[in-house]
């Protein structure tokens, strides 16, 4: 791997994709939204992630269109899910839960434990939750939100803006 583009982090957009380098290990090292924007050239993106001694991981759109996948598995991809955002009005503003960037220094611990726990259905999956989690929580590019209702926390997540692309990503909120 090439010492300055394993260096060079952040957003681009690379074969038709928007795609991100945040480290190899990171899972924020990935493609976003693959399928919203025309033509796709998956060798280019390949080749970006591989230039950083990166896997080149996918998330797609729920609208690529079975052309994608049916490229996707023809190269060996295996996709597991779609990204999809759901949004509903806030109906009444003084009850709604309240919303805050945190200081990972001040906040940081609260912040694992409610991501862990709004994540954490299935206890198989908590060591990998707790670890994704302590990652996001140091990623100095994203900021990190508490939601509190009642004056407890809730949910969680990240934001990570970059010139004109914003990424809210690792929203979870506490089942009960």
């Amino acid at each position: 791997v090439d010492a300055r583009q394993a260096a060079e982090g952040g957003w681009r957009e690379r074969g038709g994709a928007i795609v991100n380098f945040d480290g190899g290990a990171s899972p924020m090292t990935q493609t976003f939204g693959l399928g919203l924007h025309g033509e796709i050239d998956l060798p280019a993106i390949e080749e970006f992630f591989n230039a950083r001694g990166a896997d080149t991981l996918h998330e797609v759109s729920p609208h690529a269109g079975v052309e994608l996948f049916a490229q996707l598995t023809a190269r060996g991809y295996h996709p597991i899910e779609l990204s999809n955002v759901l949004v509903q009005p806030v109906r009444d503003a003084e009850a709604s839960p309240q919303v805050r960037a945190i200081d990972p220094a001040v906040d940081g611990e609260v912040w694992i434990e409610t991501a862990i726990a709004g994540w954490s259905t299935d206890p198989t999956t908590l060591n990998f939750i707790r670890d994704i989690a302590e990652l996001a929580i140091r990623n100095r590019r994203m900021t990190q939100y508490l939601v509190e209702h009642d004056g407890q926390p809730v949910a969680t997540a990240s934001l990570g803006i970059e010139g004109d692309v914003a990424l809210l990503a690792g929203a979870s909120t506490i089942p009960e």
